[in-house]
């Protein structure tokens, strides 16, 4: 059984050849997770990774949530449901309850 140390899915293990000529298990740290956009799913590139809070961070509505795509649909939808020219069943399903929060803050 390998080592307690090691027993965490936050280290990986992989087969490496020596110089002997014999396969040993070299254990390495996952790289740290980057944080996505809540509606599309793509890699947030103006936010630091998960873990510690860091000086960087973005002060905008939804910041380090949406990305900005995603961010100017809802903020779109949320102006037409707010000014009553569509309704909110019109909207599509993934940006919803996103709206209906931006609605309340706008």
């Amino acid at each position: 059984m390998s080592r307690a140390r090691v027993r965490t899915k936050r280290i990986i293990t992989k087969a490496k050849r020596t110089p002997g000529n014999r396969i040993s298990e070299r254990y390495l740290k996952k790289g740290k997770e980057r944080n996505r956009c809540n509606a599309c799913g793509i890699v947030m590139s103006s936010v630091t990774s998960k873990g510690p809070k860091s000086g960087k961070t973005q002060t905008r509505i939804y910041g380090g949530n949406l990305c900005h795509s995603c961010l100017e649909t809802v903020l779109k939808y949320s102006a037409r449901v707010k000014s009553k020219a569509i309704k909110i069943e019109e909207v599509p399903i993934k940006y919803k309850m996103l709206i209906i929060k931006a609605v309340e803050k706008l």
